[in-house]
């Protein structure tokens, strides 16, 4: 509880070498021994003030979360040990909307509750260390008893009240009456008290929300030059709650980026289940009829055999086809069983077009310091078997090498098409532009090669047509 001036602690901010020995009106003995008794008590005071300061930064370290940063400020504000107010609150910008509202507060809603709090504190004489412990636990308690409050603490965009001249100018306010516009003291009737302290939150990359104390229970008077010490004093508060303000965003976006990652992977795989169902079903066509034809012509040929009208000629030319058919059969079911053992784990049926457009999307992501124009011609083509990861990274490199072999100019072209029989992948660019240096050229030729050898075990084909490159994938 604050008592209407300054607090030994706020005094030894301000001033801890103030001058006492000959201030008074005393005789030199008289003047000298009190000024020697308020020396030493400024001295302790300082001692003291600087205790409390290395414990307080000792807490901030240990504070990474935003909560937690709050918590320990608001106790900060709030003990007795420190600056004494009543009550203190936090509002956080909101990006959703552009307003400020009302986040969190550590205090009571009645006077009478701060006074039965105040007589607690009195009789258990808590310790600093034991007060933040206590509000970091009870943090969301303290939210929800406060809601009333700060639901209804909105600022919000636009907004050309004393909060939003305290925050645009970055400097501590204090508002008290009267007021120049009956709407500028909804703050101290929501909050119910004569004064209310006004300390913007500024960090590196802008405000992002305002700090509000008030002595709605004791009516000790507010000072701006008290909320000015507190504005330097919450500095350091200030900046990590930029910081852990940055982080959880940052957090709750890449979340938000796996959620809709998790999504597209569930779709991609229920297109690939379809598609699955379908090549099953024209596989099962073209088994059927591999197996049916020679399996009917060996029928016919075992009959005409078992009827025995046929000449030794004749029988000869039955057994020969019967043998024929076998060695079709038997081959055929060779073919089959090499194509189902073969061991490809990372190859399933892509979309190239999609393929392409994420590869698109990479390379910008990643090259952003370039802005070359990425132009992509799209027709429908057949899903192809391949190695997403491998296929992909070729594809980004190719477009690394069109980059470089222009120049770092013009436009990157990408086309897709197919003829039934293949799909062509074609990556180009401008045709206008004078060829590159041997040495340039030499490094162009090294890499295709290496990428050519490279596709190969994957049934992949790449190719180099003057300054484009081709992909051939079958279908």
């Amino acid at each position: 509880m604050r008592k209407g001036r300054l607090s030994a602690f706020e005094r030894s901010l301000i001033d801890s070498q103030e001058a006492v020995v000959g201030s008074s009106g005393l005789s030199p003995v008289e003047g000298a021994e009190t000024g020697l008794e308020d020396l030493s008590e400024r001295y302790r005071e300082l001692l003291h003030a600087m205790a409390v300061r290395k414990q307080v930064d000792g807490f901030l370290v240990s504070a990474g979360r935003r909560d937690e940063i709050i918590a320990l400020l608001l106790t900060i504000i709030t003990t007795g040990h420190l600056f004494g107010y009543n009550r203190a609150f936090v509002m956080l910008y909101d990006p959703e909307d552009g307003s400020i509202r009302g986040h969190a507060g550590i205090g009571e809603l009645s006077r009478e509750e701060t006074w039965s709090l105040w007589g607690r504190i009195l009789e258990e004489k808590p310790g600093l260390e034991q007060l933040v412990a206590r509000a970091m636990k009870d943090f969301q308690e303290h939210k929800s008893r406060l809601a009333p409050i700060l639901e209804r603490m909105v600022l919000p965009p636009g907004d050309t009240g004393p909060v939003a001249e305290a925050l645009r100018g970055r400097e501590a306010r204090l508002l008290e009456p009267p007021m120049e516009r009956l709407q500028d003291s909804w703050l101290m009737d929501l909050l119910q008290a004569g004064q209310v302290g006004v300390i913007p939150m500024w960090g590196y990359w802008g405000h992002f929300g305002v700090l509000l104390v008030d002595n709605f229970a004791s009516s000790d008077r507010i000072t701006l030059e008290g909320l000015q010490i507190l504005s330097q004093f919450a500095k350091p508060f200030i900046s990590a709650l930029e910081k852990a303000l940055i982080i959880e965003r940052y957090a709750e976006r890449v979340a938000e980026l796996q959620e809709a990652k998790a999504h597209i992977e569930a779709q991609q795989e229920m297109l690939l289940r379809m598609e699955r169902k379908n090549t099953m079903g024209r596989f099962t066509s073209i088994l059927a009829h591999n197996l049916r034809n020679p399996l009917v012509s060996m029928s016919g040929h075992l009959n005409s055999l078992e009827r025995g009208k046929e000449t030794g000629q004749e029988r000869a030319e039955l057994l020969r086809s019967l043998q024929q058919d076998v060695r079709n059969l038997d081959r055929f079911i060779g073919d089959f069983i090499s194509q189902v053992e073969e061991d490809h784990p990372r190859r399933h049926y892509w979309d190239l077009n999609h393929m392409v457009g994420e590869v698109v999307m990479a390379y910008r992501r990643f090259n952003v310091l370039s802005h070359a124009e990425i132009r992509v011609r799209e027709e429908p083509i057949p899903l192809v078997r391949v190695d997403y990861e491998k296929v992909a990274g070729v594809m980004a490199r190719l477009m690394g090498l069109i980059h470089l072999q222009q120049g770092h100019q013009g436009p990157i072209e990408i086309s897709t098409r197919s003829d039934g029989s293949k799909v062509t992948v074609s990556f180009g660019g401008r045709n206008d532009l004078a060829p590159p240096s041997p040495h340039l050229a030499e490094e162009l030729a090294e890499e295709t090669d290496r990428l050519r050898d490279f596709l190969e075990k994957e049934g992949v084909t790449l190719s180099r047509d003057a300054d484009n490159f081709i992909l051939e994938f079958g279908c």
